[in-house]
C-alpha cells in the first residue's frame, strides 16, 4: 500500500491559494452588498422625488383655477 507524500511547500501553497480565494470571495460579496444597497437607495430616492413632483403638478393647476375665478 502506497501512502502519498506531500511536502510542506505544497501544503503551504495550498493554504495560501485557499486564503486568497476566500479573501477574494469575501471582497466580491461585500462589493455586491454595497452595490445592492446603492441600487435600493437610488430606487427609493427616485420614487420619493417622483411622488413629490406628481403632488406639485397636481397642486399647481388647482391653484391656478382658484386664482382665475
Amino acid at each position: 500500500m502506497r501512502v502519498p507524500v506531500t511536502s510542506r511547500r505544497s501544503l503551504r501553497r495550498r493554504a495560501l491559494v485557499a486564503r486568497v480565494l476566500w479573501n477574494g470571495a469575501e471582497i466580491l460579496v461585500t462589493l455586491g452588498v454595497v452595490l445592492m444597497l446603492l441600487v435600493v437607495h437610488q430606487l427609493w430616492w427616485t420614487n420619493r422625488q417622483a411622488r413629490e413632483g406628481a403632488e406639485r403638478e397636481r397642486r399647481i393647476p388647482f391653484q391656478l383655477e382658484l386664482k382665475s375665478t
